[in-house]
């Protein structure tokens, strides 16, 4: 007679479908690594180009600036003088 608990089986009597699912689930597992990773290098590369973009602008920003206080330091002592 056959005991009534579950005996485990060696791994060459491994059931097809338990294999196909384990393949399945890695195959999962890395398609959503792979997603992850590519995000995370989007992401850095967005940061990057941000980052410098906005350098620039806040540069021409300043640049404006200081454009603007030497034209209303000029508009002053012209109406000054008059």
């Amino acid at each position: 007679a056959k005991p009534s608990g579950a005996v485990p089986q060696p791994a060459s009597q491994v059931e097809p479908d338990a294999v196909r699912q384990d393949w399945e689930q890695r195959e999962f597992t890395q398609s959503i690594q792979l997603g992850v990773t590519q995000l995370t290098a989007f992401l850095n590369d967005f940061d990057s180009a941000t980052r410098g973009r906005l350098a620039a602008l806040s540069g021409k920003l300043e640049q404006i600036e200081r454009r603007v206080t030497l034209v209303e330091a000029t508009l002053q002592t012209v109406h000054q003088d008059k």
